[in-house]
């Protein structure tokens, strides 16, 4: 018996251990739901194939050390369904949909760049980092940052998608191009997707600062520069054009 299937048996739940409350929306991967599970709330995630399900219980397994991605509570295999703790606040999407103040994004960016080092120290790529994965805790003064889908993860060095059909591409802007043409994952392409979010941000909230680090991770492909280095660039009290431009009283107290 190997460690992942003892790890399956020890995990496994009824069908019949939990009740379905909502359903928060569906992807490539399946569908996922607001549960009740013992006499709390949950997140249940029903999976369209088993090796996605299998995908995704042993990264999470893997990631529990980062503080950074949910703890998973049970399987139910019969379903190819996961049940874990259901991630705090909002995804990023939504919470830049409220304008949020610009300290407040920078401050979420950096505990997102954090969040992706911890992964990579337990190990973790998570090869799918876009804004409906990064959630987003409502203190925004101390952001937590929860990181979840993690069927496309995998550990340094695996191949964790096909060879991307060219005509198809648009529809994977986060992935990296070594990704998208079947290469090989490591820090450096998660770090490029972390920089098309701070593209994204930088052309919304029109900040220079960012402009510039998105273009230090992708243009090589995230290769050049690493987390590590750039995070200090990005403390919420750095960016001096965006604090001068922002009315809200957070950004002119300084």
């Amino acid at each position: 018996m190997t460690t992942f299937s003892y790890n399956i048996e020890c995990l496994e739940i009824a069908a019949s251990s939990f009740e379905v409350v909502s359903r928060i929306g569906s992807g490539s991967q399946g569908a996922t739901y607001v549960v009740k599970y013992q006499g709390r709330p949950a997140c249940a995630k029903v999976f369209n194939q088993e090796k996605e399900m299998v995908q995704e219980v042993l990264m999470l397994n893997a990631a529990k050390s980062s503080l950074c991605s949910p703890n998973l509570f049970g399987v139910c295999t019969s379903l190819r369904l996961v049940i874990m703790e259901l991630a705090p606040g909002t995804n990023l999407h939504y919470f830049l949909g409220t304008r949020p103040c610009r300290v407040s994004v920078h401050r979420v960016m950096v505990a997102l760049g954090q969040a992706i080092e911890r992964i990579h120290f337990a190990g973790i790529i998570h090869n799918d980092l876009k804004f409906d994965n990064i959630m987003v805790s409502e203190n925004y003064e101390n952001p937590r940052i929860t990181l979840v889908d993690f069927a496309w993860a995998t550990f340094k060095r695996c191949v964790p998608y096909p060879h991307i059909n060219p005509a198809e591409i648009e529809n994977f802007p986060h992935v990296s191009p070594r990704l998208a043409s079947g290469g090989e994952c490591d820090s450096n392409t998660d770090n490029y997707s972390f920089g098309v979010l701070l593209q994204t941000i930088a052309d919304s909230y029109k900040c220079p600062l960012f402009a510039v680090l998105a273009r230090m991770l992708t243009q090589h492909g995230g290769i050049m520069y690493s987390l590590q280095s750039l995070l200090q660039y990005i403390r919420d009290d750095y960016c001096y054009s965006c604090q001068h431009s922002c009315p809200c009283p957070n950004c002119i107290k300084f």
